[in-house]
C-alpha cells in the first residue's frame, strides 16, 4: 500500500488509523540505513497521498487506552476542535484517568498541522 498509495491520489483530508504500530516507519530500505525522521512509512503516504492530519500509534497500545483516546478525539472533533487541538484535549483528558497510564496511550500521534 505503501508504494501505490501516493500514486493513485488517494486524498482525504483526515485520516485515523486504529491499529498499533502504525505509525512505525522503517529503519532501512532496501539495505540502506535510514536515520533521522525520513518520511517513509504508512503515515508519510497518506500524507503524500493528499492527507491534511494523519492519527495514528507508533508503538503497541492498550486495547482499552487506543479505544478511549479514538472516542475522546472524536468527540474533540465533532465539538468544533483542529484535528491537533483535539489530539491535545485527548491527551490532558487521559492524563486525569488513574486506570489507563500514560505508558498505554503515549505513542498516539497526530502527524500534520491543522
Amino acid at each position: 500500500m505503501e508504494r501505490w498509495l501516493p500514486a493513485v491520489g488517494w486524498g482525504r483530508r483526515e485520516v485515523v488509523l486504529s491499529a498499533c504500530s502504525t505509525g512505525w516507519r522503517p529503519s532501512e530500505a532496501e539495505t540502506l540505513p535510514l536515520t533521522g525522521d525520513d518520511a517513509l512509512g504508512l503515515v508519510a503516504s497518506f500524507l503524500e497521498a493528499g492527507a491534511r492530519f494523519v492519527l495514528a500509534s507508533i508503538p503497541p497500545a492498550l486495547d482499552e487506552a487506543a479505544f478511549a483516546f479514538a472516542v475522546a478525539w472524536h468527540r474533540h472533533r465533532l465539538g468544533g476542535a483542529s484535528p491537533l487541538a483535539a489530539v491535545r484535549a485527548t491527551q490532558l483528558e487521559l492524563l486525569k484517568r488513574a486506570d489507563l497510564p500514560p505508558w498505554s496511550w503515549v505513542g498516539i500521534t497526530g502527524y500534520g498541522c491543522r
